[in-house]
């Protein structure tokens, strides 16, 4: 399968983090705050789109035309933050522009070939990436369907891959909070917890983190392929 950019783009900065990142509490828990609201966009988006059909103007869409690439720059924010490295910041904000900018005026340009009639004077009310508070589509009767969001099969492994990311995140502010680097250049050693199993290793809760995340991965490739067969 060939992976998207921007999806290189999310696996990219996840190794930076990794590599370089340097965690601590208060950037662990302003990450997670950016990644659950972006999860949560993420969800809200699917449950209101329509594909093609018609065009929708409910939900998330009533705020920003692209609430799919707002929630995916809440969760790399996320992951940004809780790396406390301005250099990694710097470096997604650069391809961010580059790879999601040139997206969304494409998916502009297809959707005004789409709808003709409707999308120019929707794109006239709503903000393309940032919500205002004061320009905003009309409320209509159409909102969230649950329906919708299991018909998205795809849409549903993508949601349980992102919640591997805090899990992520959470293992390396236990384990090596100044990044995978620090402990090949002699800055630093692995943290070693009274709950260790493997002194300086792993400890009961980071078995059960690492099972958490094999589950996730697990349940999101089962998913994906019996909606690919349906």
């Amino acid at each position: 399968m060939k992976l998207k950019a921007r999806a290189w783009l999310r696996r990219f900065v996840i190794l930076l983090v990794l590599l370089f990142g340097t965690i601590d509490i208060y950037s662990l828990v302003i990450g997670f705050c950016l990644i659950t609201t972006g999860i949560f966009l993420h969800i809200w988006s699917i449950g209101c789109l329509v594909r093609n059909k018609e065009l929708t103007t409910w939900g998330p869409y009533r705020f920003v035309r692209h609430p799919f690439y707002l929630a995916n720059f809440l969760i790399d924010m996320g992951l940004c933050s809780a790396s406390v490295n301005p250099f990694i910041f710097i470096i997604y904000l650069i391809l961010f522009y580059f790879i999601y900018y040139l997206r969304m005026k494409k998916e502009e340009a297809y959707l005004i070939s789409l709808f003709p009639a409707e999308y120019p004077q929707y794109r006239k009310l709503v903000p393309r990436f940032i919500p205002l508070l004061f320009n905003m589509y009309p409320k209509t009767n159409k909102g969230f369907s649950c329906r919708v969001l299991v018909a998205s099969g795809n849409e549903i492994t993508r949601v349980l891959r992102l919640l591997i990311y805090p899990l992520i995140l959470y293992f390396q502010f236990r384990r090596f909070s100044a990044g995978v680097v620090s402990l090949y250049s002699g800055k630093t050693d692995y943290i070693r917890l009274p709950s260790d199993i493997i002194s300086g290793i792993i400890d009961y809760q980071e078995i059960i983190i690492i099972v958490v995340i094999l589950v996730l991965s697990i349940i999101s490739v089962f998913v994906k392929h019996k909606a690919d067969n349906i």
